[in-house]
């Protein structure tokens, strides 16, 4: 950013092309500026059950309730995380390790939650911990704040089909275990009904979700597509270093939060 007190010039690092497309000046080509983006997509299914859920939960009074148990007991539902159960599995003997990751929360969990489903549920959530697929992060405009656009590229290698299904079904065996039986009442989502290649290819497309694990958009490396060295310095630009979860080459095989973490801990 450079400028006077009423006027101002944006001027960019990244793909030169992408950049004087958009007006805005070159201070260093870096063309792989927000390309190698991977994120993990979130494929999940839901069932109705018995009234065991945390559905209706945080209505206002047994909100009150739920916090006054918390503050005397360090108990109750506020001390959850919904996400209560979880496992890793391998979609096959061939795998180097398990590429499958499920969580399981004893609540309707729609859209992250922003989508109310009256009675009581359960949600699995499923997810393809390798995939193949490569998006990208791009500007809109030259105007800053403008949010960019984001393509994670869901599911465009073929492998990350064979992938999800296959950890939908997992998902599916859980919820028709013999344990739950008498708990649960039926699949809500997509229902028992759902149940050929096509159907389940069509409710995954419709219904999944963006797992917020965003990463190499600004990635490590030493090759003609690294943003930063090892250091984590950008390439080209004395005194600049990107240190948050963009700098992975690669997804890793489960959650990004404590990768994160230690990548700011490292970078300090």
């Amino acid at each position: 950013l450079a400028g006077h007190e009423h006027e101002q010039t944006f001027r960019g690092i990244g793909p030169a092309d992408e950049l004087r497309a958009l007006g805005i000046p070159v201070v260093h080509d870096l063309p792989g500026v927000g390309k190698n983006f991977q994120d993990h997509m979130d494929v999940y299914l839901t069932a109705e059950t018995a009234p065991v859920s945390y559905n209706g939960e945080d209505r206002w009074d047994k909100a009150v309730r739920h916090g006054i148990q918390y503050l005397l007991y360090k108990t109750g539902p506020v001390t959850a995380c919904v996400a209560e159960a979880g496992a890793f599995v391998s979609s096959s003997p061939d795998v180097r390790s398990p590429d499958i990751q499920i969580h399981c929360l004893p609540a309707y969990v729609v859209d992250h939650g922003r989508m109310r489903i009256k009675g009581h549920g359960v949600t699995i959530n499923t997810c393809n911990l390798r995939p193949r697929s490569v998006g990208s992060v791009t500007l809109r405009s030259a105007d800053p704040m403008a949010e960019p656009a984001i393509d994670p590229a869901f599911l465009q290698d073929p492998y990350d089909w064979t992938i999800s299904m296959e950890a939908f079904e997992r998902g599916r065996e859980i919820l028709n275990a013999p344990a739950f039986k008498g708990l649960i009442k039926k699949e809500a989502m997509p229902g028992a009904g759902v149940t050929t290649p096509d159907g389940i290819r069509a409710y995954i497309k419709q219904w999944s979700k963006t797992d917020y694990h965003p990463v190499g958009s600004c990635k490590m490396g030493s090759d003609e597509t690294a943003v930063v060295d090892t250091q984590l310095r950008v390439h080209g630009i004395d005194g600049l270093r990107v240190i948050d979860a963009s700098i992975m080459p690669t997804l890793i095989s489960g959650n990004t939060s404590a990768p994160s973490i230690m990548i700011g801990e490292k970078g300090a």
